[in-house]
């Protein structure tokens, strides 16, 4: 939910007292819990400022929102907008014309005992709010599932963080580099220093094949320092435009995958995108789109290959030298925080998909003109750079700062900056891969090992 330093400090709690003065007027259900609600913003507000506008969480004071869940302020604000919907309705009233029901209800209809009552429900809710963020046995990140009860009752599950476990200062990661210098020094690879830097440099452009999850997957792992040798030790140049690429990239269980120049170029005839094309990118980015197609789909059939995971297609490429984890910060915003605080790219190959299109950016897309995007999300991406439902490289990740970069797969040459809170807002997965140092050192030693033959 977010840091917590002097949270406890800073936050404002509603008292029973200033509740009461704000329900007091209330004649009837209906009226009670709409004003309930309001009650609800004022404390998730109260929360946001507590948290000084913490990019983690959602406490806007928008309680009105249920495009956006999150919050226990949140979710108890819709169930009293339930309540009050069913009352109206049986009344065939509609919220809109509430302030009717105070002569279709017989005002007043609220006894004191079911006004305290209500009162003590709202401060249950900020109660149960205030202990998520405070009970640091919630946020301390341990493997596994567990099940959290609060004081009040209600429980909360922590999600399984291991997958995102990573300490730059590792002992392993010194280790492990000083056996990568060694092992790209090696006559055991595949492709020499001068093919990897002219065939895997520079930038990719998605083309109109809908696998923005694998180009977005090619390009975050293009940045980790373990890029050069997994690909060295793993793709052979053979001549005449052929390759052979051992999938998963260094490691003892790979499969061969053969691929020719008509495969690398190769497209696919669409009843109503036309001609789908093969991503824009150095020869090698190309082979190793065509290899990841064919080694999971059979062929360079790339319609097969539209839609997928970014972490899912790391995994394929990369095998045990990583660990996958996708998760929705929506579900676990503490999760979120987790990742992007412990994010360096020594440990991690990582992107994210925006959000699928939702009413939300359907209401403000109309009322600008503009079908795409709204606004708002324009000044975030950049004319031409958001599309829903969409995956994006995380470039890198600046803590302190508290921003993100991005890159599009429509063209990663130009990366884009937000804030985190921003990557909350419009993002609706992480997927992630961790680089597992254990594994790689365990692969490098079987690459180096001199017994050991050459891959083709």
């Amino acid at each position: 939910m977010g840091l917590k330093e002097n949270f406890s400090n800073n936050l404002k709690l509603e008292t029973s007292e200033s509740v009461m003065a704000d329900l007091i007027e209330s004649k009837n259900p209906v009226s009670l819990y709409l004003e309930g609600v309001k009650v609800l913003g004022k404390m998730e507000k109260n929360f946001d400022d507590a948290l000084g506008n913490n990019p983690y969480d959602h406490f806007d004071g928008n309680v009105d929102n249920v495009l956006d869940e999150h919050t226990l302020f949140e979710e108890k604000a819709k169930v009293y907008r339930d309540k009050a919907k069913d009352l109206l309705e049986s009344l065939s009233l509609t919220v809109s014309f509430s302030a009717l029901a105070d002569s279709k209800l017989e005002a007043p209809t609220v006894d004191e005992v079911e006004l305290n009552s209500f009162v003590q429900d709202l401060l249950d809710v900020q109660k149960d709010q205030k202990e998520v963020i405070e009970n640091d046995n919630i946020y301390d990140y341990t493997e596994g599932e567990r099940v959290v009860k609060l004081p009040s009752g209600t429980t909360v599950t922590v999600l399984n963080y291991s997958g995102l476990k990573f300490d730059k200062n590792d002992p392993i990661i010194d280790e492990v580099e000083f056996k990568v210098k060694e092992a790209l020094n090696s006559e055991k690879l595949e492709l020499s220093k001068d093919d990897f830097n002219y065939f895997f440099a520079g930038d990719l452009k998605q083309a109109n094949v809908g696998n923005c999850y694998l180009v977005s997957a090619l390009y975050s792992m293009s940045s980790s320092p373990m890029f050069e040798l997994m690909v060295r030790s793993s793709v052979k140049k053979l001549g005449m435009g052929v390759w052979e690429v051992h999938l998963p990239l260094m490691s003892p269980d790979s499969t061969a995958v053969r691929i020719y120049q008509s495969e690398i170029n190769a497209t696919f005839m669409d009843e109503i995108t036309g001609e789908e094309l093969p991503l824009t990118g150095n020869e090698g980015f190309r082979v190793l789109e065509a290899a990841y197609t064919k080694h999971k789909f059979g062929s360079v059939d790339r319609e097969k290959s539209e839609g997928g995971d970014l972490s899912e297609a790391v995994i394929m490429l990369g095998g045990d030298n990583f660990i996958a984890d996708s998760f929705k910060p929506s579900n676990d915003m503490g999760k979120l925080e987790y990742f992007l605080m412990r994010y360096h790219k020594k440990g991690f190959v990582a992107g994210a998909n925006t959000r699928p299109k939702s009413l939300k950016f359907m209401i403000s897309a109309l009322s600008s003109g503009d079908l795409v995007t709204s606004d708002d999300a324009k000044s975030v991406f950049g004319k031409g750079r958001y599309s829903t439902n969409h995956a994006y490289s995380i470039v890198d990740v600046y803590q302190d700062e508290q921003k993100i970069v991005m890159a599009n797969p429509w063209d990663t040459g130009n990366t884009f900056t937000m804030t985190f809170k921003q990557f909350a807002k419009y993002f609706d997965t992480v997927s992630s891969a961790r680089v597992d140092y254990s594994h790689v050192k365990k692969n490098i030693d079987y690459l180096l090992n001199e017994d050991k033959p050459g891959i083709s």
